[in-house]
C-alpha cells in the first residue's frame, strides 16, 4: 500500500528574484526580513507592493546595491553573535549581548543590543566568571544567543543576498559582487543538515508503506 507522508519543511531552499514589466520581485525568507525591509522602504520613501513573501519594486540599481550592503552587514552581525556564544566576559562587563540590525525613525539603520532578552545561566562553579556569592553562587551568565536562531537568520540572509547577486549576474548589471559562501565547518554542517532534511522529505513523500 502506498502512502504519502506529509511533513512540514521549515526552510525554503529556493533563491528567487526576477524582473517583470520594469519591476523587480524579491522573495524574502521570513516575516522578520519582510518587516525590516518594509520599514526600510517606508523610511526612505521607496514605493513597493507586497504579495505574500514577495516585495515588488521598480528596478533600481541603487536599491539593489543597498539591499546587498545591508545583508552583508547583517550576515557579519549574525556571525559575530555565533562566534561570541560562549563569551562570558566583555570590556563593558558581563556576558556578550546579542546584536541585531534595526531601523530607527530618526536615525535610520542602527545596530542594537538585544537588552530585552535575559542572559542564559548555567551552573559552573569552577568557571572563572561564576557568580561568587548569593543565591546564584556557582552559576555563570552566558550570552543571550540561541545558536539555532542565529543559524536560521544567517541562512535567510545568505539566501536573500545570493538571490540578489544571482539576479545581478543574470541581467549583467554593472555591480561587481560575488555570492557569499559558508566560511566555517559549523556553517557547512548546519546547511548540509538542511539539505539532508529536504532529501529525507522528498524520499518520504513517495515512500512505499
Amino acid at each position: 500500500m502506498k502512502k504519502t507522508i506529509m511533513i512540514f519543511v521549515i526552510f525554503n531552499m529556493i533563491s528567487f528574484c526576477f524582473a517583470d514589466n520594469g519591476s523587480i520581485h524579491i522573495k524574502f525568507y521570513s516575516s522578520r526580513q519582510i518587516k525590516f525591509y518594509e520599514n526600510y522602504f517606508t523610511y526612505n520613501g521607496i514605493d513597493y507592493t507586497k504579495d505574500n513573501d514577495y516585495i515588488e519594486l521598480s528596478i533600481n540599481i541603487d536599491i539593489l546595491k543597498k539591499i546587498i550592503q545591508l545583508e552583508y552587514i547583517n550576515i557579519e552581525i549574525i556571525r559575530d553573535n555565533i562566534i561570541n556564544i560562549n563569551t562570558t566576559r566583555t570590556a563593558e562587563g558581563g556576558p556578550f549581548i546579542r546584536n541585531y540590525m534595526d531601523i530607527d525613525i530618526e536615525e535610520g539603520i542602527i545596530i542594537k543590543k538585544d537588552t530585552e532578552r535575559e542572559p542564559m545561566i548555567k551552573y559552573g562553579p569552577t568557571h572563572p566568571d561564576a557568580i561568587k556569592n548569593g543565591p546564584k553562587a556557582g552559576y555563570v551568565l552566558y550570552p543571550n544567543v540561541f545558536l539555532s536562531e542565529e543559524y536560521n537568520n544567517l541562512f535567510e540572509s545568505i539566501q536573500l543576498y545570493n538571490s540578489i547577486v544571482e539576479y545581478i549576474h543574470i541581467n549583467n548589471i554593472g555591480i561587481i559582487v560575488e555570492k557569499i559562501k559558508m566560511n566555517t565547518f559549523e556553517e557547512l554542517d548546519y546547511f548540509e543538515g538542511i539539505k539532508n532534511r529536504l532529501d529525507i522529505y522528498f524520499k518520504l513523500l513517495y515512500e512505499n508503506k
